[in-house]
């Protein structure tokens, strides 16, 4: 199967034509939506999915699922929470320690998971199912499912601030896409990465190890949820033990509209980057319009189906 990470790919540019379309469309009924501000929030907003959109479709290029990342992001924005308030009381006043503990922690559980997926050997859906069952298990007892609330204000002044009319976090989302594009694009690592979802057999073949793929893929995943999680904790002021669920539809849906094949083997960044912005503006558009929240599910819902079928379709043909 060929490896698609291209700067630009024909998927690329449809979704980029999407979107120009879509926004004018909905500029026409809204005019509110061009506006620079708007504009600024939707990215602003979904650059917690865009960075681990970013880590699915690693998952996704070799061929696996993790739908334990709603879990993973819950421990680890709870995590973080703590981290804070006790960094707080000692008198630290800056959140670099805060995303590394975040990273880590979610780094610890993505090696647990790619770590088993090597091992045991069964598909990952099942693993990262039973890991999603026993995470949200352990943070409920172990939390009662209380918040952790009170934010120190130098964590959630990070979720306000702006640069040239965008958002910390946005430029954190380009500069993870920047990051993972190189890995895949130009490292050896990344290569094997697109060898082992393109045929894992042949793969293994030639000597690269599965095991440590499986583990890197899923480690980056889980540090880069972390990361979304404190961004998310320091945009809502508050860390909550039910947080993350349903996550992984989205994730998946805004992959497969990035071009990630439901087979493996093909990966776009900018792709990937682009499905979450379409989405964005989907649930944009829906508020401006005064729809009720639920309908978003059903959309979500329709679009991984289309995406999922037009990739079925792209790869048989």
């Amino acid at each position: 199967m060929a490896a698609n990470n291209n700067l630009f790919s024909k998927r690329d540019l449809y979704l980029i034509f999407t979107i120009v379309i879509l926004g004018l469309f909905i500029s026409y009924n809204a005019p509110e939506f061009m506006q620079q501000k708007n504009l600024s929030n939707i990215l602003g907003n979904n650059s917690v999915y865009g960075i681990m959109a970013i880590g699915m479709t690693l998952i996704l290029v070799t061929g696996n699922i993790d739908i334990s990342v709603g879990a993973v992001f819950a421990i680890t924005g709870i995590i973080a929470a703590n981290f804070a308030n006790y960094a707080d009381i000692a008198g630290i006043t800056t959140p670099l320690p805060v995303f590394a503990v975040s990273m880590l922690a979610g780094a610890v559980l993505g090696f647990i998971n790619g770590y088993l997926v090597a091992k045991i050997k069964l598909p990952a859906i099942i693993i990262t199912l039973g890991n999603m069952s026993i995470m949200r298990g352990l943070l409920l007892l172990l939390t009662g499912g209380a918040w952790v609330s009170s934010m120190p204000g130098w964590l959630t002044t990070l979720a306000r601030s702006k640069y040239l009319g965008l958002y910390a976090s946005t430029y954190l989302w380009l500069f993870t896409a920047l990051l993972i594009f190189i890995l895949l694009k130009c490292t050896v690592l990344g290569r094997n990465i697109l060898a082992v979802g393109g045929n894992p057999t042949a793969a293994q073949r030639i000597g690269i190890n599965l095991k440590k793929v499986y583990v890197f893929i899923f480690s980056v995943f889980g540090a880069l949820t972390g990361l979304a999680s404190t961004i998310y904790i320091a945009n809502l002021g508050c860390a909550q033990p039910v947080a993350g669920m349903g996550y992984e539809l989205t994730l998946i849906a805004a992959s497969i509209i990035g071009g990630a094949s439901i087979f493996g083997g093909k990966a776009s960044i900018l792709g990937t980057c682009l499905g979450v912005i379409l989405l964005g503006i989907i649930a944009n558009a829906m508020v401006l319009a005064h729809i009720p929240i639920y309908w978003q599910s059903l959309v979500t819902g329709l679009v991984i189906i289309l995406a999922i079928l037009f990739s079925y379709r792209e790869e048989r043909i």
